[in-house]
């Protein structure tokens, strides 16, 4: 993977990063490889000092995550918004969503295709500058052409944060 980019910062209220380039996967044995563009980008607005919006997209290739699916690599853009509200200096609630497209490059007849969405909402409370708590709920669904892979998933998280 070859990036190139910049990060930037237009306004004390919003910043961002774009990255740029190319993924080639390359595999030496009975498998086609992928050679594509590829980006990561990143947009972050702070209307208000207790309030902010973070933006983000990517692109690029993994490994199918089972040798089970006849599959040579999984092409996957994503893409998110997440708002993030401070109630108070210890006390803060987050609100976001995502979507994971995959693209498999199956050596079969049909080519899958997911779409994941993921809605997300937390609420989390800071004890130390260096420990946070909290509790998240997020539903998950994946819509496949295929419709083995469909499904619906709701997760409930308790969650705790150490930072070193």
């Amino acid at each position: 993977r070859y990036l190139i980019g910049a990060n930037w910062t237009a306004t004390a209220a919003t910043s961002g990063s774009l990255r740029v380039g190319r993924t080639v996967r390359d595999y030496r044995e009975f498998r086609s490889g992928f050679s594509g563009l590829s980006w990561e980008a990143a947009i972050n607005w702070k209307p208000l000092t207790y309030s902010r919006f973070d933006f983000t997209t990517s692109r690029g290739v993994t490994d199918p995550v089972s040798s089970l699916i006849q599959t040579n690599y999984v092409l996957t853009t994503a893409y998110g918004v997440k708002w993030t509200h401070d109630w108070k200096s210890h006390l803060r609630s987050e609100l976001g969503w995502s979507q994971l497209r995959s693209d498999y490059d199956e050596t079969g007849a049909t080519q899958r295709k997911d779409r994941v969405n993921i809605y997300q909402f937390g609420v989390y409370y800071d004890f130390r500058r260096w420990m946070s708590l909290g509790l998240e709920f997020n539903q998950g669904r994946r819509d496949s052409n295929d419709p083995d892979f469909d499904y619906v998933q709701q997760r409930t998280m308790a969650v705790a944060e150490v930072k070193f």
